[in-house]
Order: structure tokens, then C-alpha cells, then sequence
């Protein structure tokens, strides 16, 4: 539980910097996203039911719950249940999460390079 209760961290993390890094500020005007329309709401919801876990099939809900709540904001692939907890830095996640950050494809690997990823590194589909 307390794996899957830290992504609600990472993936407003994660996001907030994206946005920021792509001079998109208003995507992420609040601190861990409290003010972002959907996140903001869902994610209180989803840590008060946390709170009334008292099995294993709630604990199982509570966790689908916490995918699909930051699904809309996951841009570091945190939602891959193949990776089983562990996130390498891939920036293919973030290229496949351009939408999500109002972006292309193309601005995406420019901040990618201006943050000192190789621009000779690459970006495959």
C-alpha cells in the first residue's frame, strides 16, 4: 500500500517538473497539484479511502484506484505494472506523455536536451 501511496507523489512530481521544465507553469500552479482540476480532488478522495483499508481485496481497490487517478498526470511511467516498482529514467515516457503536458513531440526532446539529455541519444517510438 505504502508503494502505491508514494506514486500519488511521484506522478505529481514528476508532472509539476515536466510542466515547469517546459515553461508551462499553469499546468501545475499548486503544490503536489492540490488545485489541478482532476488530480487535486481525486487524490484526497483516494487517501481517505486508503485510511479504511482493512483487507487485502480493499487494498487491492484502493491501489486500482490510485493507477486511474494518476493516469491522467503519469509521465514517467509510473503506471507500467510490468516494471514492478522500479522507474528507470526512460525519456520515452515522457515522449509518450507529451499530450498530457500540451506538448509535441519535438518540444518534448528539446527540453530533454536542454536538460542534458544527449541529443544524440535515440528517441525511439
Amino acid at each position: 500500500m505504502f508503494s502505491a501511496l508514494s506514486l500519488l507523489y511521484f506522478a505529481a512530481a514528476s508532472y509539476a517538473e515536466a510542466a515547469r521544465r517546459l515553461k508551462r507553469p499553469q499546468l501545475a500552479s499548486s503544490f503536489l497539484l492540490h488545485d489541478h482540476p482532476r488530480f487535486g480532488s481525486e487524490c484526497t478522495r483516494v487517501l481517505q479511502h486508503a485510511r479504511s483499508v482493512r483487507s487485502g481485496q480493499d487494498s487491492a481497490a484502493v491501489i486500482e484506484e490510485i493507477r486511474r487517478v494518476i493516469e491522467p498526470v503519469d509521465v514517467a511511467g509510473l503506471s507500467n505494472c510490468t516494471r514492478r516498482n522500479w522507474y528507470p529514467v526512460d525519456p520515452q515516457d515522457l515522449l509518450h506523455a507529451a499530450h498530457k503536458l500540451d506538448a509535441s513531440r519535438e518540444q518534448i526532446i528539446q527540453m530533454l536536451v536542454r536538460c542534458g539529455f544527449s541529443a544524440s541519444a535515440p528517441c525511439r517510438d
